[in-house]
């Protein structure tokens, strides 16, 4: 889908196909095609999750708020673990770093120890 994206929005295509060639004008408008049902599709899944969301709000009040606080706790337990294993690898690269130069110990300290 990148690539559907890039060859749609490739000026150098784009000029291309202004200038008469077929094959450009097919290649940009394939990927137009392409990403526009992609558009729709997300349109129509994300209507449908706002009326389900909708609808469970009003039928089930108090469920709805425990389920919206379960996804929350949990969304933000998975950030922070996800960014304590990126500061995690950060330190063992700065840590092997740290053995073989000296400006690299300054970055290591200031890491670690602020």
């Amino acid at each position: 889908m990148l690539s559907c994206f890039n060859t749609f929005v490739d000026f150098k295509l784009i000029f291309t196909m202004l200038s008469g060639d077929a094959a450009a004008r097919d290649a940009w408008l394939n990927s137009f095609l392409m990403l526009l049902f992609v558009a729709l599709g997300l349109a129509v899944v994300a209507l449908a999750l706002i009326l389900f969301v909708r609808r469970l709000f009003n039928k089930h009040h108090e469920y709805a708020h425990y389920a919206v606080l379960g996804f929350l706790i949990t969304s933000a337990i998975l950030m922070i673990k996800q960014r304590a294993e990126f500061i995690l690898r950060i330190r063992a690269q700065l840590h092997a770093a740290y053995l073989h130069c000296a400006a690299c110990r300054r970055i290591l300290y200031c890491v670690l120890y602020r």
